[in-house]
């Protein structure tokens, strides 16, 4: 039942900037862009901000994700072109200038699970089989909420879940 949850193909492209090259300082988590706004990236992590210590001092990290559901292409152009695209809408959308400094750029093409027509029912069959194998619990992004709130809230759930469990058996 897993095997037959489609997904959506993303590349993870990193870039690093001099702080001095954005017109304002970047701080927060970053930003999902939707595509009535005209860019390819689907969104910006701004790592530097989130995390201490995770770029040199006058250095900003961004992490960018392009492709999904509605471009899966994009994850099968090269280095050169995604790093080209993403600097664009970087550009754009944060009036960064001067050229960023490459990182590796990771495809995940198992990414982003698709909802699809059919969803809940796969969901509930397979709550029903999982009654059936006790201590066997599951839990993430392909089930009920993609987004890492999503994850940490049935995770939240599932411990609750098992704590309750394991107090009634004792």
């Amino acid at each position: 039942m897993l095997g037959e949850i489609p997904y959506a193909a993303i590349a993870s492209v990193p870039l690093a900037y001099r702080t001095e090259q954005f017109s304002a300082p970047l701080g927060g988590f970053g930003f999902l862009a939707p595509r009535s706004e005209g860019l390819r990236t689907l969104g910006s992590i701004w790592n530097s901000s989130l995390f201490t210590e995770r770029a040199p001092e006058n250095w900003m990290l961004t992490t960018n994700f392009i492709g999904g559901a509605t471009d899966p292409e994009a994850v099968r152009l090269g280095d050169d072109e995604l790093v080209r695209i993403v600097h664009g809408d970087l550009s754009k959308a944060l009036r960064v200038t001067g050229e960023p400094r490459r990182l590796p750029i990771r495809r995940w093409e198992r990414a982003i699970p698709q909802y699809e027509l059919g969803h809940a029912a796969r969901v509930a069959k397979l709550d029903a089989a999982l009654a059936r194998l006790p201590g066997l619990h599951l839990a993430g992004n392909y089930l009920r909420g993609v987004a890492i709130g999503d994850c940490i809230r049935q995770a939240e759930e599932l411990a609750r879940e098992i704590t309750d469990s394991t107090k009634a058996r004792k």
